[in-house]
């Protein structure tokens, strides 16, 4: 009977076992870094729409202009790629208390304000409403 060296390592199994694994955890790292990135990539154009909506809003000239033509609509001033579209309607219709009728007050607007972001690959478009006191310009 011989006897046998005991020899240290991985037989060739042990190594393919052991990429294999490790290339599966590498991808399932990367395809996570990837949906990170795009989920990112959409807050930041949301968060970049928030603040653009702010500034028209809290514009005097664009919001009389919007409230003295009805609808607006145009590119950003100072914002590449994004367009706008302001509509006032009024009277509105506002809803009554329980077993009240709506009543509609003529003294406000609605204003639905629509940006639409053109840059990208796909046109993405992001809304909201405002009232506003119809004739409330500063003199």
């Amino acid at each position: 009977m011989s006897k046998r060296k005991s020899q240290a390592g991985f037989t060739l199994l042990e190594v393919v076992v052991a990429m294999v694994i490790l290339g599966i955890g590498l991808s399932v790292v990367f395809q996570l870094l990837a949906q990170s990135k795009r989920i990112s990539v959409k807050s930041d154009r949301t968060v970049e729409a928030a603040r653009i909506m702010a500034n028209l809003v809290n514009d005097p000239l664009v919001m009389e202009d919007a409230e003295e033509r009805m609808e607006i609509s145009g590119a950003v001033p100072g914002e590449t790629g994004w367009n706008y579209r302001i509509r006032v309607t009024s009277p509105v219709t506002i809803p009554g208390e329980e077993g009240e009728e709506p009543y509609e007050n003529e003294s406000l607007g609605k204003f639905e304000i629509t940006l639409t972001d053109v840059a990208g690959s796909r046109e993405r478009s992001f809304s909201t409403t405002r009232w506003r006191v119809l004739g409330s310009k500063k003199k």
